[in-house]
């Protein structure tokens, strides 16, 4: 049986787990069991009284933040790994202003 592994004090899923009905496993400490046959995963959460997941609103990942290169670096900088293949990145500098 599929089982979301939900946090009791937020309601969210911290993990979905395949459960036999009958085992000794219990689940840790401040967690509980939820059955999660709608397709519930990590990061959703449960309303509390039934078994209703709500999934999280997905964000596309922001880039890193490297303040001290422009972008044009950056894309130089891949631009120059992918050259090299597999090889180490080569050194960048940048020019004191």
């Amino acid at each position: 049986m599929r089982m979301a592994v939900v946090d009791t004090s937020t309601g969210l899923v911290l993990n979905v787990i395949e459960w036999m009905a009958g085992s000794t496993w219990e689940p840790p400490a401040g967690t509980q069991l939820i059955e999660a046959a709608n397709g519930a995963g990590p990061g959703y959460t449960w309303d509390g009284t039934q078994r209703i997941f709500k999934e999280p609103d997905r964000k596309p990942a922001e880039p890193p933040d490297h303040p001290e290169l422009t972008r044009a670096e950056l894309i130089a900088a891949a631009n120059a790994r992918l050259a090299l293949g597999k090889g180490n990145w080569p050194a960048l500098e940048k020019e004191q202003k």
